[in-house]
């Protein structure tokens, strides 16, 4: 995790001197980027994937404001309308590909070798075939990675509740990111002697179900990351309240709908970041040298409404790192 950081760290101060360029010619009128056309597919509608599109604006509004085309579409997960949009964005005028999330960037990465893809927010882009290296992604596609740390969201979980002898792991049977950080997490909690039970699903239909399955076996539940149970955190919360287990995981917007903590990011800045990437590569930037960028984790996402209905206490210690509270 440390060099890994370190990369995106190196990455990010690389291209801000691109990206400041590309900055300076749009605000002048000179249009450098006129007649060029950035699509992304929003996969589907959940409070990471609307804060990363908005970062996107943001990133993109000057160049957009001089003739910089910007075309976002969402699926809303839906398979035949993702594959549709997909060809679509390869088959029109294109010229950088930004899909949200891992699913969608494999399925962009898949259909084209030549129109550059760059995706925002995809937690294990090697183990998903996205790029070679995080340092050097070797073909058309590099982006911005929102690798969750299961293992802080791990330790934290047990330092609210050390009782904890069992944990639930809900995630997507087959998606790169919650095949990885779901072992991730399972190996973290066998070496700290804790149970885990699985709770896979197979789409967002699935995640009641799932959850509600762990009833009498775990003490918890775990989200550790992909953009399907992720989307359906409510769902996930609403089937661990019936059977009075925390929910740890998943994103801010889980917290908010009622998990226990999560780890955060502000996908605001996964959007900018994605942003740059591509106005970066617009100006000749070649993604298979531009790394892979990881931003900073910004903190803890608490739910004290939730915490107090439990029975549990968040130690000053998780408070004090919290940079949002519910």
């Amino acid at each position: 995790m440390k060099s890994t950081r370190l990369i995106a760290a190196t990455s990010i101060s690389s291209l801000t001197l691109v990206v400041a360029g590309c900055t300076d010619s749009t605000t002048t009128g000179s249009g450098e980027f006129s007649g060029k056309t950035v699509c992304v597919d929003q996969y589907v509608s959940a409070a990471p994937t609307e804060s990363i599109v908005e970062g996107l604006r943001e990133a993109l509004g000057n160049a957009t404001r001089n003739g910089l085309e910007l075309e976002v579409k969402n699926p809303q997960g839906d398979a035949g309308t993702e594959a549709t949009i997909v060809q679509q964005f390869i088959s029109s005028s294109c010229d950088v590909l930004i899909p949200v999330g891992t699913a969608a960037a494999q399925l962009h990465a898949n259909a084209t070798d030549e129109i550059p893809v760059v995706f925002a927010g995809s937690s294990t882009p090697v183990q998903a075939g996205l790029v070679e290296s995080t340092s050097a992604p070797g073909g058309n596609v590099t982006g911005v990675s929102d690798a969750l740390p299961v293992t802080e969201e791990i330790d934290a979980m047990l330092e609210i509740d050390p009782s904890i002898a069992s944990v639930g792991v809900v995630w997507k049977l087959g998606d790169a990111s919650g095949d990885s950080q779901s072992q991730d997490a399972k190996r973290y909690l066998d070496s700290k002697g804790i149970r885990s039970v699985d709770a896979q699903v197979q789409s967002a239909a699935d995640v009641t179900q799932a959850v509600r399955s762990l009833q009498g076996k775990a003490d918890a539940v775990q989200i550790p990351g992909d953009t399907t149970v992720i989307g359906s955190a409510g769902g996930v919360v609403k089937a661990a309240n019936e059977i009075e287990l925390p929910v740890f995981g998943g994103t801010s917007g889980a917290v908010e709908a009622g998990a226990l903590l999560a780890a955060t990011y502000d996908y605001k800045e996964v959007g900018k970041e994605a942003g740059n990437l591509a106005l970066a590569i617009l100006a000749g930037a070649d993604p298979a040298t531009t790394p892979v960028v990881l931003p900073p984790i910004s903190g803890y996402a608490v739910n004290l409404s939730t915490a107090k209905s439990l029975g549990l206490t968040i130690p000053d210690s998780i408070l004090q790192k919290a940079t949002e509270k519910y």
